[in-house]
């Protein structure tokens, strides 16, 4: 499944699209013979860090669409989130990017976020950080060591803000 791209839909149609592809495969399920409680998620890069929060599932205000299914409505819990190579805090890799003059990256957060308090409305890190309770899948991260873009040391933190909320974290670091 696909969502929306920057620069002609801003944030947060990306997150409505991967929350509607969620749905859908649940109103989907029986005829794919699949367990909809089953269902888990796999992105790479933004791909998969639009998985990693349910704040703005379709269960809150923020992202109500139109139902996946001939009128029934479902939720966008995941069971589970494969991330390769994600952003798990734009706004650190948004303050990196401008500190090493990677001008692909600091246009495309601005376009995607608008503003600073945009981006640290929904950036998971900086929920994570202030306590917010939000619904976290257990989560398999594979990134690699040699991005100067995500050091070591955003997804390190991010791992101890995730366990720390209670949710299953694991990576695996490869160059």
């Amino acid at each position: 499944m696909d969502f929306r791209l920057i620069p002609q839909h801003a944030c947060p149609v990306q997150a409505i699209d991967t929350n509607y592809d969620i749905r859908w495969m649940k109103a989907q399920a029986g005829q794919l013979n699949v367990d909809s409680s089953s269902v888990g998620s796999m992105g790479c890069s933004s791909g998969g860090s639009h998985r990693g929060d349910e704040r703005d599932s379709p269960r809150g205000p923020s992202l109500r669409v139109t139902t996946a299914s001939g009128g029934r409505d479902f939720e966008t819990s995941i069971r589970f989130l494969l991330c390769c190579c994600p952003v798990p805090d734009f706004h650190a890799r948004y303050e990196l990017a401008i500190e090493i003059r990677e001008d692909r990256f600091t246009e495309p957060t601005v376009d995607y976020y608008g503003d600073h308090a945009s981006l640290h409305k929904v950036n998971l890190q900086d929920t994570l950080d202030g306590g917010e309770a939000v619904e976290l899948p257990p989560t398999r991260i594979i990134q690699g060591t040699t991005d100067s873009t995500t050091p070591p040391l955003i997804p390190h933190r991010f791992e101890a803000s995730y366990q720390e909320a209670g949710a299953t974290w694991s990576w695996n670091r490869s160059r």
